[in-house]
């Protein structure tokens, strides 16, 4: 086995117990192709090399395992690579994810709150009811994401890329959308309450029975000024 596929001493994985060393065998035996980020990783990434403290991991390379129900709380995964990977019921909560690759990923039912994911890849991601109160996804890459249910209270989504995601259901009293793009999004039976829409694209979005409740809409203008809704 590669020493760079070596589980380092003191690694958490929480509810989940150890990874099975079937899983690190499979995965170092060929690697995973991955697109390594320069900005975040210049060096490439690695695969928790033995020796590093357990609260960093960034730029670790874990795509495609079996992470269901691990405990990241507060770690460095910076620059992680983390495509396709299992995280459902996982505690990411606090975690630094800023420019992680977590696009295919299962994040359902995760503990995401407080957690920094600007300008994260997390395409085709699904976070269906997960939990993302007061995350950072300034920047991030929704795009296609099922975010059915998800808990987006007080989350900053600027600039974010939600276009075609799946948010019916979704909770996002107070969160800030200004300029997200959410062309084509399902918004259906979610609950904008208090958001920020300001320039936020909205064409072709499904916004039936979604709750407004005074919503900065994206000309700047109040739902409840604006017959108790911002459909464009």
């Amino acid at each position: 086995m590669n020493s760079r596929c070596r589980l380092r001493s003191g690694f958490r994985l929480g509810l989940a117990g150890v990874l099975a060393l079937a899983l690190f065998t499979t995965a170092c035996s060929g690697g995973t192709e991955a697109l390594e980020s320069m900005a975040a990783c210049p060096f490439g990434f690695r695969d928790a090399p033995v020796g590093v403290q357990p609260d960093d991991l960034s730029c670790v390379d874990l795509g495609g395992f079996n992470l269901a129900g691990a405990d990241f709380k507060g770690d460095d995964l910076l620059g992680s690579y983390m495509s396709g990977a299992d995280l459902s019921y996982a505690n990411l909560r606090n975690a630094d994810l800023s420019l992680a690759d977590l696009s295919d990923a299962n994040l359902r039912n995760a503990d995401l709150s407080l957690a920094d994911l600007s300008d994260a890849d997390l395409r085709n991601a699904d976070l269906s009811d997960a939990g993302l109160r007061n995350a950072n996804l300034r920047g991030a890459d929704l795009s296609l994401a099922n975010l059915r249910g998800a808990d987006l209270s007080f989350a900053d989504l600027r600039n974010a890329d939600l276009s075609n995601a799946d948010l019916e259901g979704a909770f996002l009293y107070g969160a800030g959308l200004s300029n997200a793009d959410l062309s084509d999004a399902n918004l259906s039976n979610a609950y904008l309450g208090f958001a920020g829409l300001r320039n936020a694209n909205l064409s072709d979005a499904d916004l039936t029975d979604a709750t407004w409740s005074n919503t900065t809409c994206p000309d700047g203008s109040n739902s409840d000024n604006n017959g108790g809704s911002c459909r464009p």
